[in-house]
Parts: C-alpha cells; structure tokens; sequence
C-alpha cells in the first residue's frame, strides 16, 4: 500500500514537470527593435532599424502599422512584432505594439 502510494506521487510529481517543461517550451519571446522613423504616411511608417538590431540582418527598411500612435519623422521607437518579416522591399511586418523612445 505505502509503495503505491509513493508510486502515485513521483508519477504525478513527473507529469506536472513534463507539463512545466512543454510549457516553457512552446512560450517564445515577443520580438522587438529600436528604430528611427523616416516616413510617415497615415497609418504606416517605413523605419530603419538601430545598428545591432537582429532585424537589421533581414532588412535595411521596414514599412509597418503605426499602430494608431501619432509618430514623426525622427521619432525613434521600439516596436513589438510576431516574429515574421516579409521579404519585400520595404520588408514588411505585423506589428503588435509601437512605443515612442524619449
């Protein structure tokens, strides 16, 4: 009986651990980047991401959402996009989040 016992606990105890483990695997970081913004057209911005940034490898200029924030050329921001950039050119991406950089 006490070894079926101990037997039910490490079993749960692995299961919750493999659920853990699975979780923490699937969760991946939002991507972001700084850049200045060099055009403005209504809703859309094409910017140019910072030296250093990992988009940079991908492309030189972006045309995104504003995202309904009021930005100006100059302006530098960090946007917060899903991870997948368009290779057009402007490369093109989905942005989540726009925030001006003081």
């Amino acid at each position: 009986m006490k070894n079926r016992k101990v037997t039910i606990t490490i079993s749960v105890i692995l299961l919750i651990l493999i659920a853990l483990i699975i979780y923490f695997i699937g969760v991946k970081a939002t991507p972001s980047f700084i850049a200045t913004v060099i055009k403005v057209n209504g809703n859309s911005m094409v910017v140019e991401p910072k030296e250093g940034e990992e988009i940079r490898k991908a492309a030189g200029k972006i045309i995104c959402s504003t995202n309904g924030v009021e930005v100006k050329v100059g302006d530098t921001v960090k946007i917060t996009y899903t991870g997948e950039v368009a290779q057009s050119y402007p490369a093109q991406i989905n942005v989540i989040d726009v925030k001006i950089k003081k």
